[in-house]
């Protein structure tokens, strides 16, 4: 339902005075009206704005027969509707249209066992309440794949399908639905076993759950096995991790051998993954994104890289170790136009010198004329930490003889600098005494980031001394 902004503003303020008791009683009732039909409510607005605290409040949810058939690929819903489906994630916005074509493609033989799902629920004899969401799976999936294989039979058919459901990314949603839901019952069987969503910490006993899984379902449901490991990946704070499993699942770790299994969807995804966050460390660098926020993209870059190279063999002239090692030039070379093209002048503006006459000859001395540049301070600062930063990924991203060239260059800069304000601090007048003071200050604290604390301390020593000697 298309809601006008002034009433979708109108409505968040609303959705935002209400309390958490409050919040579960409207929650109970949308899903209530939604499975009963009901067609004059924003769900998928009202569930946006709601989502994040629903997810921290964990209200219990009405047992709807949609929802039954929702559970099993729920962690491949994604909010966004894109005009181009990504493989192994479904649109929240197919699940309305794709429901109720079900409801009437199915007729009141798919809404009779719908019926019995619900009713079953409410009962306390949890094999008859499982039983019957098996059903519910099974009917539905026997629905879907008759009409996706009748529209593989002929134009007409497809678009005839297309129409009905609403355009081809509901199509291509409702085809991945209908794979995850052919291995509904082993895969909500293995959810009980794992950690709730999100699983920050994927450990040994996890893998071998899934694994043994990914086995049993190989066994039962041949050529569907790959869904449990995906529904799986999609549970991962990290998804990078699902690797894991593969790993123990293809011991080699060979990436050609896994990249013409059933594994390869697992793999293309995870890469995947990889160069959609490359394009937005691209587009940073480019658009001039902080230096902080760039650092923790890649950061984040580097992690899922080393996942992958630790779990799969890559080969640089297969198809994956391609993609992989143009991702990391993309990304050293946005470090390297952006924090190292940078820095060196960040440091340079706000280590102020001037020239002065020195008989027949001019000298650099530090120029302590003007306090100091509070913003320039603040930039060398930054720019400094960044360099530390960079010093630590750089290996992983192929340029650590660039990093420690330009790291270098700036503790030349930053020394010169040091030793100049330390032989002019002697001469300078006794008003600029607490200037010098600031920059011996602002020295020791950039001192730290390039150099190491225990130089910086004695560089911070040795000039308040010179300081307070000459003051004496």
């Amino acid at each position: 339902m298309e809601i006008s902004q002034d009433k979708k503003d109108a409505l968040r303020a609303f959705l935002s005075q209400l309390g958490e008791s409050q919040l579960v009683l409207l929650v109970s009732a949308m899903d209530y009206a939604r499975s009963h039909g009901a067609e004059d409510i924003p769900y998928e607005f009202i569930l946006s704005v709601l989502r994040p605290t629903l997810f921290r409040i964990r209200p219990p949810r009405n047992g709807t027969a949609q929802r039954i058939l929702c559970n099993p690929f729920e962690d491949l819903l994604i909010p966004r509707d894109p005009k181009v489906k990504k493989e192994t994630m479904i649109a929240r916005a197919s699940l309305q249209p794709v429901w109720e074509w079900l409801q009437i493609e199915g007729g009141t033989a798919f809404q009779d066992i719908c019926e019995k799902c619900e009713k079953a629920l409410t009962k306390e004899d949890l094999d008859k309440r499982w039983d019957a969401q098996v059903k519910l799976w099974q009917a539905a999936v026997e629905l879907m794949r008759n009409a996706l294989k009748k529209a593989d039979e002929s134009a007409a058919n497809a678009n005839e399908l297309l129409k009905k459901l609403g355009g081809a990314t509901r199509l291509e949603d409702m085809e991945e639905m209908s794979h995850v839901l052919s291995v509904a019952p082993e895969l909500e069987t293995l959810k009980k076993k794992l950690p709730v969503k999100p699983i920050s910490k994927f450990l040994d006993g996890h893998i071998t759950s899934v694994k043994n899984c990914y086995n049993d379902t190989a066994d039962s449901q041949p050529g569907e096995e790959s869904w449990i490991i995906v529904a799986a990946m999609r549970r991962l704070l990290k998804q990078a991790d699902i690797l894991k499993v593969v790993k123990s699942i293809s011991p080699d770790g060979d990436d050609s051998i896994v990249a013409i299994s059933d594994l390869a969807k697992v793999g293309d995804v995870v890469i995947g993954d990889l160069e959609e966050l490359v394009q937005q460390i691209d587009a940073m660098a480019s658009e001039g994104g902080t230096e902080e926020t760039l650092l923790g993209l890649i950061k984040e870059y580097v992690k899922t890289f080393e996942a992958i190279t630790m779990n799969l063999n890559i080969r640089r002239d297969g198809a994956w170790g391609q993609r992989l090692f143009t991702t990391r030039k993309v990304v050293s070379d946005a470090l390297t136009r952006t924090i190292l093209a940078q820095a060196p002048e960040k440091l340079k503006t706000a280590l102020k010198q001037r020239s002065v006459k020195a008989g027949r000859t001019k000298r650099t001395i530090s120029d302590l004329r003007a306090d100091l540049d509070p913003e320039a301070y603040r930039m060398a600062r930054s720019a400094a930490r960044s360099m530390k930063e960079s010093l630590r990924i750089a290996d992983k991203i192929g340029m650590m003889s660039n990093a420690r060239s330009v790291a270098n260059g700036m503790v030349d800069q930053l020394e010169k600098f040091s030793d100049q304000l330390l032989e002019d601090i002697h001469t300078v007048p006794a008003d600029y005494k607490k200037r010098a003071r600031d920059h011996v200050i602002m020295i020791a604290h950039l001192m730290e980031f390039l150099v190491d604390s225990e130089q910086a301390d004695f560089f911070l020593r040795r000039a308040m001394r010179r300081i307070d000697e000459s003051e004496g």
